[in-house]
């Protein structure tokens, strides 16, 4: 008999292996080959991806200011590198100070998916108790979520520390734990801006509730909130100074000056932006569960307590206040759970949707100034986290009770029937789930465009039509090679023997200047001193005079110092740029005399012919063209 049991035990463990093996396997194919693949002709995500995060890592690897906290640096105007925010002292950046760029990317890439699936898995695995393979799946969906790779690690450990807090507040005694101090580790995998202030506030709520619940001082949870406290000070250090030290006004302080004042077109805004957050999240992290969580989820919930008012009826002939109080204390802790992440999901939507909205902007102005600027409706973040949890729940749910009437047919052939019809759905939704994630044509899902636009490329290849059938989204044909362009900006660099001369893009993004090495006025930034933005709007004025959603959309956060035009598209030719090199001559509105005394700027690398460049003063050096790139360059001298 034990020989059986062994035997059987040891087959349940294969199987168990070869579900993972296949599993991770593909994930690994789908997800990561690509890159390893076709390298830096892979399509990555250009907007707030290429575009601010890695410049900022390549800018710091360059000139080696990882470990330098008040330096200048070769861009905006040679600006403090107190600035950059996404470069703090954290894994990530540490990976981008190791490797070259695009291979930093990459490693900080599977870094993240191998975190999601470890940290969901242990959350699950620990607390909830699912079965080994609802484990597996639900940790491998929640790892693929396409997330802004800044982003993504710190989004992926979320799970962890719910799981930590979770472990030092149901220890059996409260005796202080050494082990609470390496809490002051996390904040290494994190950032405070986007998850960390949630992190901490949850975290001490969580450690007052529980000590009021204990009628004693919790200390390893207060303990533990100092270490992550101090862990987020140092890892975001130049953060913290920029904000309690120096307290120079930033750019971000005017995030809140939004032009719509009408209370119930804000209401209209908060309702819309609710339901986004509430299914589909934001485009930096879209966990999708419109389609298929939010519906099985819904019903299940409905099922449930429509079965428990039915037996309620029955037992005392009508619905009670007692009554439904056994009800509840008698109901699956499976399903309580579910309605209570249900229920956070809705109000962390809610305060994402006010937050975006603006409704609450003037009040936050007005008493809790040290928020301004602040998106605290980054909250959504955690709905992430939630929101597979209840799916998870959901199909534990069907696993244990579909077929219930079956179930409790004595028919052996009926119930095993049964078992196979349950795991036979469970496994459809997770499938269904899974293709929602990998098809889903939204940013950041860089391994299903990089695999179209590589069909495409190949099939086109072979055919002698246009083939629009294989081709890829027009947003997503531009490759991380084809962004930067290193050989073509190479070549301008050495043809004027460039020596850290101010320069600005004209119909392009900046961020491509900056990566090749060019010291610019101009670029993409999330937070820096209030009093450049003012200066650039100088530079900029004549345009923004003409062109009122520019000037509304500057004047409110200024993120994008850009030299705007009407003849360019900010989505197509500075946030996605457009393969396309016919590009007819475009006017160049700014003020010269700006340009060349204060900002003391010398070349104008423009993306069209400068129509009016003899009245501007601009002289055209060279015009460069390449086959192999997406640009063709104007190249244009101050005089």
């Amino acid at each position: 008999m034990t020989k059986i049991t062994i035997h059987l035990f040891d087959a349940y463990e294969r199987k168990k292996m070869i579900f993972c093996c296949i599993s991770i396997g593909c994930i690994i194919v789908y997800y990561i080959m690509p890159f390893v693949i076709f390298r830096e002709n892979s399509i990555i995500t250009i907007i707030d991806n290429l575009e601010i995060d890695l410049v900022m890592h390549k800018v710091y690897n360059t000139y080696n200011l990882f470990f330098k906290f008040d330096v200048p640096t070769k861009s905006y105007n040679e600006i403090s590198s107190l600035y950059y925010s996404f470069a703090t002292f954290n894994f990530q950046s540490l990976i981008f100070a190791m490797l070259d760029d695009f291979t930093a990317y990459i490693v900080v890439y599977i870094f993240s998916l191998i975190f999601g699936i470890v940290s969901m898995y242990i959350l699950m695995s620990r607390i909830f108790k699912f079965s080994f393979y609802i484990n597996i799946s639900i940790s491998l969906l929640y790892s693929v979520i396409p997330t802004l790779p800044s982003y993504s690690i710190s989004i992926s450990v979320l799970p962890l520390i719910i799981f930590l807090f979770h472990y030092f507040a149901f220890q059996q005694n409260n005796i202080f734990s050494w082990k609470v101090l390496l809490l002051a580790i996390y904040p290494f995998f994190s950032r405070f801006a986007e998850i960390g202030f949630f992190i901490l506030g949850f975290w001490l709520l969580g450690a007052i509730i529980v000590s009021i619940r204990l009628r004693r001082l919790h200390v390893n949870l207060f303990t533990g909130f100092i270490a992550l406290c101090i862990g987020y000070i140092i890892v975001d250090l130049r953060l913290f100074y920029v904000m309690l030290i120096l307290k120079e006004p930033l750019n971000r302080s005017v995030l809140s000056s939004l032009p719509i004042t009408d209370t119930t077109v804000l209401l209209g805004n908060s309702f819309w932006f609710f339901k986004q957050y509430l299914s589909y999240g934001h485009f930096h992290t879209p966990y999708m569960a419109g389609d298929i969580i939010w519906p099985l989820a819904l019903v299940i919930t409905c099922v449930i307590l429509i079965r428990t008012v039915i037996l309620l009826n029955n037992r005392h002939g009508r619905v009670t206040i007692t009554g439904i109080k056994q009800a509840i204390a008698q109901m699956d802790d499976k399903f309580k759970v579910l309605l209570i992440l249900e229920c956070i999901v809705v109000l962390f939507s809610c305060l994402a949707g006010i937050s975006r909205s603006g409704l609450l902007t003037p009040f936050i102005d007005k008493y809790i100034p040290i928020l301004t600027g602040f998106f605290w409706g980054r909250i959504f973040f955690l709905n992430r986290v939630f929101l597979y949890l209840a799916f998870a729940l959901c199909l534990q749910i069907l696993l244990d009770n579909c077929f219930i009437l079956l179930r409790d047919s004595r028919d052996v052939k009926k119930m095993e029937m049964c078992e196979i019809s349950s795991k036979f759905f469970v496994s459809i939704l997770l499938l269904l789930q899974f293709f929602t994630l990998a098809s889903a044509n939204v940013q950041y899902n860089d391994a299903t465009h990089t695999w179209i636009y590589q069909k495409h490329k190949l099939f086109s290849s072979f055919s002698k039509y246009d083939n629009d059938f294989f081709s890829a989204e027009e947003e997503y044909n531009v490759t991380y090679k084809d962004f930067f362009a290193k050989d073509l900006f190479a070549e301008i660099k050495k043809d004027i023997n460039y020596t850290d001369e101010k320069v600005v893009a004209f119909g392009f993004s900046p961020a491509v200047l900056t990566y090749n090495g060019f010291n610019c006025i101009d670029g993409v930034i999330n937070f820096y001193p209030l009093r450049y933005m003012q200066d650039f709007k100088k530079l900029i004025a004549p345009e923004l005079e003409k062109r009122k959603w520019e000037k509304d959309d500057f004047y409110s956060w200024g993120q994008r110092l850009y030299l705007f035009n009407s003849a360019f598209d900010e989505y197509k030719f500075y946030i996605l740029p457009t393969p396309n090199k016919d590009i007819p001559p475009a006017t160049l509105n700014i003020d010269m005399d700006v340009f060349k005394n204060y900002f003391h700027g010398k070349y104008i690398l423009s993306r069209a012919e400068i129509s009016n460049a003899d009245a501007l003063g601009l002289s055209l050096a060279k015009r460069y063209f390449s086959a192999d790139s997406i640009y063709t360059i104007y190249l244009y001298k101050a005089v």
